[in-house]
């Protein structure tokens, strides 16, 4: 039996998004955007299936979500996976839905 500690209730849902992490590429400051499905969201993170095998940490802008204007920053506190199918739970760095 596992106690539920989330904060917030989780809806779910297949939402499509793009996302994008920023590196220095060629010494310049530059996105990498990656397609994902988000399975479930809540005010303070959402669960997302990405093919991109993400680290602990790793700061992710996610785009087109609900009636937002400009991306959602998150960082990723959960992966699970492998082989081009990695589970990700995204925790929000502001709440903003």
């Amino acid at each position: 039996m596992s106690i539920e500690k989330r904060r917030y209730p989780r809806e779910e849902t297949l939402m499509e998004t793009i996302y994008f992490t920023e590196h220095l590429i060629e010494d310049e400051p530059g996105r990498m955007h990656y397609p994902g499905t988000i399975v479930n969201i809540s005010n303070g993170g959402v669960g997302m299936v990405a093919t991109y095998p993400h680290q602990l940490d790793d700061r992710l802008w996610l785009e087109g979500i609900g009636e937002l204007k400009s991306p959602i920053l998150g960082t990723v506190r959960w992966i699970s996976g492998n082989e081009n199918k990695y589970n990700l739970g995204v925790q929000f760095l502001s709440e903003t839905l």
